[in-house]
């Protein structure tokens, strides 16, 4: 199933439903990031035990802030119960958005 949430983030479930295949773009804000992790918990094509790929390749920039850290740890806690997400792997195409989007997770620990 492929689905598009928001303006920036965009997810394909695999036919079994044990992956995730999610593409970030442009500029990532908390309201895409929520429209996505709400997405997620209606979606019945999800596996338990899913692997989330999430690529950051073709963000130009994160317009999250450190208060909206709290928020997207508590607003990933339901979907990722609920489907039983096994583990989300972040791919970044270019230093700069590995580097930001190590530093927003750092800060959601």
């Amino acid at each position: 199933m492929n689905q598009s949430h928001g303006m920036g983030i965009e997810y394909l479930t695999t036919q079994s439903g044990r992956r995730l295949e999610v593409n970030v773009r442009a500029v990532l804000a908390m309201k895409e990031v929520g429209l996505y992790f709400d997405a997620l918990d209606e979606d019945q094509s999800i596996a338990r035990d899913a692997i989330e790929v999430v690529r950051f390749r073709n963000v130009s920039d994160f317009k999250i802030s450190f208060s909206d850290c709290e928020n997207i740890v508590q607003a990933y806690r339901k979907p990722k119960y609920h489907k039983g997400i096994k583990a989300t792997i972040f791919v970044c195409g270019t230093d700069l958005a590995y580097g930001t989007a190590r530093m927003k997770i750092s800060a959601c620990r």
